[in-house]
């Protein structure tokens, strides 16, 4: 259960859930950018092994945070404002808590209460830090990735879009690997069933690792998650962004301009998706 900070829920807070038993319980508080979070991920981890981790984070990052599992709860701030309404209620009830990201001096007097120990992760200078594991999803090497996202909502492509987009894609062409998190496998049962045998199901991965190898290896990711697309960003791999704002028409004009890693347009060739 959420360990004293209660779930922020547009700009209201519910402190129904109560810390339980003695369990040990940490608390990280990311301000951002995307890049701050990825870069703490081990620290995270580490916390997580040893303790129940509620982590709290802006609207930005919390989708994705939620989907790789950075941490036990992940509680939601609309704004910054709702992020200082949830510190100013929290319990002095955790045994660790941490800030990541740019010191801020009123955060910062905020987080001490949180804990009896409390340390920092500043933000980072340079490319972002990470480590993607040797574990190689061989079925992706040069595919094209779908990433079908986290959780239905109301910007995600329909069923109807993705298998109008799968369909568009040519016949002999990159293999179509279909992943996003648990709640989208029954929608990769359905465009697996209406596409046919040339796409690979991998839906239900949900770890951040497993994400970031998957990616790597590929030819092209689509996907509407903004932390996947910034994924393959740090990872080198091209990407074009599905979602409601973005058409099938539009990302299939987008990808037929360019070519992937290993076939470029510019190499004068068509792309091969």
């Amino acid at each position: 259960m959420t360990q004293g900070i209660g779930v922020v829920m547009g700009n209201e807070l519910s402190n129904d859930d109560r810390p339980r038993g003695g369990e040990p319980s940490s608390a990280a508080v990311c301000l951002g950018p995307w890049r701050t979070l990825i870069n703490a991920q081990p620290s995270l981890a580490d916390l997580q092994r040893s303790s129940v981790l509620t982590l709290l984070t802006s609207s930005d990052l919390a989708p994705f945070a939620r989907r790789v599992g950075m941490a036990d709860h992940v509680v939601e701030a609309s704004s910054r404002h709702t992020l200082l309404q949830a510190l100013r209620r929290a319990e002095n009830g955790f045994q660790h808590a941490v800030r990541i990201g740019a010191a801020d001096e009123l955060v910062d007097s905020l987080v001490k209460r949180l804990a009896r120990t409390v340390a920092w992760i500043e933000e980072p200078r340079g490319d972002v830090q990470l480590t993607v594991p040797a574990q190689e999803y061989s079925v992706a090497r040069g595919a094209v990735v779908l990433d079908l996202g986290h959780s239905p909502d109301e910007e995600s492509w329909s069923w109807a879009s993705w298998n109008r987009f799968i369909r568009s894609l040519p016949a002999g062409g990159p293999t179509r690997v279909l992943v996003g998190g648990p709640k989208r496998q029954e929608l990769g049962r359905e465009l697996v069933r209406s596409s046919g045998n040339d796409v690979v199901d991998l839906t239900g991965l949900s770890d951040l690792g497993e994400l970031s190898s998957l990616i790597a290896v590929a030819e092209l990711l689509v996907s509407g998650d903004p932390g996947a697309l910034r994924l393959a960003e740090v990872v080198g791999t091209p990407s074009a962004q599905a979602d409601r704002g973005h058409s099938v028409d539009k990302v299939i004009s987008q990808i037929a301009k360019r070519g992937g890693k290993s076939d470029p347009v510019s190499t004068g060739g068509p792309p091969r998706w």
